[in-house]
This record gives structure tokens, C-alpha cells and sequence, in this order.
């Protein structure tokens, strides 16, 4: 898994860039759409402007992590593969050690009980 992860690693590294570019267009965006349902009229022509600029940010940042996201599909398909493989592994590994414990496992009578002659007033519950 860790050599999957060390090839993939300048692959995955550009698409994570991307993906950070394309959040910070869609709160600039976001941003800019809230001032914008804020504003007075008259401030409400300059704020289209940079609100359309900002689109063109976006659909340009959008554009720039689906190019990221072909570059990294193979490895990053190849890093899930080890990843389900060590799962795999994590599990069968679980499961043989609660069958060793099961086939381990037996029960032994109480380290201390109640003798006949104590007697116990169910009232309360204390012994007598």
C-alpha cells in the first residue's frame, strides 16, 4: 500500500491543489452572491461584474480538477485497491483472533457464592 501511495503521490498532489482551488471559487462565489443580495440597488451593477468574474473563476478552477481527477485516476484507483486489500486483511486477521479467544474460552464456576446458611433478607437486601 505504502508503494501505491508513493507513486500516486505526484499525481494526487495536484488534483488536492485543485480541489482547494475550487472551494475557494465556490466561497468567493458564495460571498459575493451574499453582498450582492445585500446591496443597494445602485451598488448592484459593479457586484455583477465581479460576480460573472467570478463564475468564470470557478468554471476555469472546475475545469483545471477534472483535468487533476483523469491524471490521478489510475493511481488513485490503485491506492483504494491496496487500501480494500489491507482492510481485507485487518479483518481476517480480527476474525482469527475471536475464534482463538472463543476456542479459548471457558467458563469457570463463581469465585464466591452464597452458602446455605447465610441468609439474605430480600427487603433490603443485606446479609444477615
Amino acid at each position: 500500500m505504502d508503494e501505491a501511495r508513493q507513486q500516486a503521490v505526484p499525481y494526487l498532489r495536484p488534483l488536492r491543489e485543485a480541489e482547494a482551488e475550487v472551494q475557494g471559487a465556490e466561497a468567493a462565489l458564495r460571498d459575493l452572491r451574499a453582498a450582492m443580495a445585500g446591496a443597494p440597488r445602485w451598488r448592484r451593477r459593479g457586484l455583477t461584474a465581479q460576480l460573472r468574474q467570478a463564475e468564470v473563476v470557478l468554471d476555469e478552477a472546475r475545469s483545471g480538477r477534472d483535468s487533476a481527477e483523469q491524471a490521478a485516476a489510475p493511481y488513485a484507483e490503485r491506492v483504494e485497491a491496496a487500501e480494500v486489500e489491507l482492510r481485507e486483511a485487518e479483518r481476517v486477521a480480527s476474525v482469527a483472533r475471536v475464534r482463538d479467544r472463543l476456542e479459548h474460552f471457558s467458563l469457570a464456576p463463581p469465585a464466591r457464592g452464597i452458602g446455605r446458611d447465610v441468609g439474605v433478607d430480600r427487603s433490603i437486601g443485606i446479609e444477615l
